[in-house]
């Protein structure tokens, strides 16, 4: 859920990191005395060929998610790519290239090492200005019955025993003017059903009760828990201003995974494996 909010407009960490370490690469062939012609062509077109790879392998994982949903497979607003074979697929593109181009090599000798450096130091420094929250924070939000709850108050909204304490706690921060979450909504009517050992929180930022209310009532949509954080005081806790925004806690509290953007089914599915 790592992103950076460039002139109001939030961007996920990861794709601007391969960005800019593709043209460093870039920039270390044509400071080479011969360089490589259709070096940074390459390089895209075998990144390209990767992606197209991972997001192969992440359907493949969530085959039931996508039946009778194909569409679904082409739209990408989900982020959903395997990092295993995207990173495989990538290596085995960058050695088939290193052996067809000999002039190749070395300068995939010399930019390599320096881009995954970046890569690295970049996240570094991001995560220490950024560091990822552990507990659940201890700030109270407002029902649409008045009522005032933390997310520590885990005998509400609850489809399970209150005595069983194996289930987890999936927040979404939504808002009623934005279309990604307005999109998602039957991803997340669909989940409080079919995962009732967890409870599905749905966090509205800054829009009043009434507002909430209407907006439930026109769309048909009913939730289990539907809170109030008036002050955009969970977003500000996560790190992330922009919505949609998935936080997924564990039953201890502690946030073990989140995701910026449009959820689907299979990113959902992939959040909560193995809980």
């Amino acid at each position: 859920m790592d992103s950076l909010n460039i002139f109001g407009i939030s961007l996920p960490l990861l794709p601007l990191l391969i960005v800019s370490a593709m043209m460093l690469m870039s920039l270390v062939n044509r400071w080479q005395k011969k360089p490589v012609v259709g070096f940074s062509d390459a390089i895209l077109y075998r990144l390209l060929l990767s992606l197209v790879a991972a997001r192969l392998g992440f359907v493949a994982q969530h085959l039931p998610q996508y039946q009778g949903q194909w569409l679904q497979v082409v739209d990408i607003r989900d982020r959903g790519f395997d990092s295993y074979s995207l990173m495989l697929v990538f290596s085995l593109l960058l050695m088939q290239y290193a052996y067809q181009q000999v002039a190749a090599r070395r300068v995939l000798l010399l930019s390599l090492p320096v881009a995954m450096l970046w890569i690295g130091a970049s996240f570094t420094v991001y995560r220490f200005y950024h560091p990822m929250p552990t507990q659940w924070p201890s700030m109270t939000f407002q029902t649409l019955q008045g009522q005032q709850l933390r997310l520590s108050d885990r005998t509400t909204t609850l489809t399970r025993p209150a005595t069983d304490t194996t289930g987890f706690t999936v927040v979404n921060l939504w808002a009623s003017w934005c279309p990604p979450c307005r999109a998602e909504m039957p991803v997340l009517i669909q989940a409080q059903q079919q995962y009732p050992q967890g409870r599905f929180i749905l966090l509205n930022q800054g829009e009043t009760q009434q507002q909430v209310e209407q907006f439930l009532q026109q769309q048909g949509l009913e939730f289990h828990a539907v809170w109030l954080d008036l002050q955009r005081t969970m977003g500000r806790w996560a790190g992330q201003q922009a919505l949609p925004l998935t936080l997924v806690f564990d039953q201890h509290g502690k946030l073990i995974d989140g995701h910026a953007g449009l959820l689907s089914s299979a990113m959902l599915a992939d959040k909560l494996q193995g809980l």
